[in-house]
């Protein structure tokens, strides 16, 4: 008789392993980070409780328009705000930039052209909320209260389909 091949599925543990896994490995192999966002300065674009992915660029390669974070050595916060003007001197730029909703313009940045600015890729609206939460202690020992759960039916779940499958051989 012929032997019946099966592929096996990936399992919601396998699945809810990578969703966790992926944020850190985009990170390290390629500079991608998620911000969230927690004031209004940037409306209607962006509001408080998004999530902004954000890749690093060189300064030389930031256009007016661009929403870049940037330290203000006033309010010591990391902002995201749009770039307003960029003024190029030799091998620095001044980078000026504005929050959507503000009246006003930020302080001024100065960099050199080569310098690593992270830059907006994608808003991910209220995402920023989970993320936030997610980051909490107590939340992080019900992620792994949960964890462990999804790990231990999936394995009981293996052993179920690897002895279900040992009895259908001594059957043929």
């Amino acid at each position: 008789m012929a032997k019946l091949i099966t592929t096996p599925k990936p399992s919601f543990a396998f699945t809810v392993l990578f969703a966790l896994a992926l944020p850190a490995v985009l990170s390290t192999y390629f500079s991608f980070q998620i911000n969230t966002v927690t004031s209004g300065s940037m409306r209607p674009t962006i509001e408080p409780g998004d999530a902004i992915v954000t890749v690093v660029k060189p300064a030389r390669d930031l256009e007016p328009g661009d929403i870049v974070l940037l330290f203000d050595l006033k309010t010591n916060v990391v902002q995201s705000h749009r770039i307003t003007q960029e003024v190029i001197t030799g091998d620095q730029i001044k980078i000026i930039t504005r929050g959507d909703a503000n009246p006003r313009e930020d302080t001024e940045a100065l960099v050199f052209n080569s310098t690593p600015i992270r830059t907006s890729i994608l808003i991910l609206p209220k995402l920023g909320f989970v993320l936030t939460f997610l980051s909490t202690n107590s939340s992080q020992v019900i992620a792994i209260a949960f964890g462990a759960f999804v790990l231990f039916v999936s394995i009981r779940s293996f052993l179920k389909l690897d002895t279900n499958h040992q009895s259908k051989e001594e059957f043929q």
